[in-house]
């Protein structure tokens, strides 16, 4: 089954040019990318490995697999923000050795 294009705003926040897979919640596409997702959510990865190189009964949508969520547009936002955008460091992974480590070239 295809999806019409025009059928589906885009999700401002996180609709990806280089992104291959969709995650459509009420109408709302997302695009992002299967890789983000499958190694961040074991749930993700489940869902995509059972569409993976099998005729997507959800749909293609601009070429793409269609991951349908129940979820809302704003649940999903949180969730990709999550996995897209938030960094942090747990005070149990910080070496104790912390004062001796070099600083990054990348800060």
């Amino acid at each position: 089954m295809h999806i019409d294009n025009t059928e589906l705003p885009r999700n401002q926040q996180f609709y990806f040019e280089d992104g291959n897979i969709f995650l459509v919640a009420r109408g709302i596409a997302s695009k992002v990318h299967k890789g983000v997702l499958c190694d961040q959510s074991t749930v993700f990865d489940d869902m995509v490995y059972e569409i993976s190189g099998k005729p997507n009964r959800l749909g293609i949508y601009d070429g793409e697999n269609v991951i349908r969520l129940a979820e809302t547009p704003e649940n999903v936002d949180l969730l990709l923000e999550v996995i897209y955008r938030i960094n942090f460091v747990s005070i149990d992974n910080v070496p104790d050795n912390l004062e001796t480590l070099p600083a990054s070239p990348y800060n």
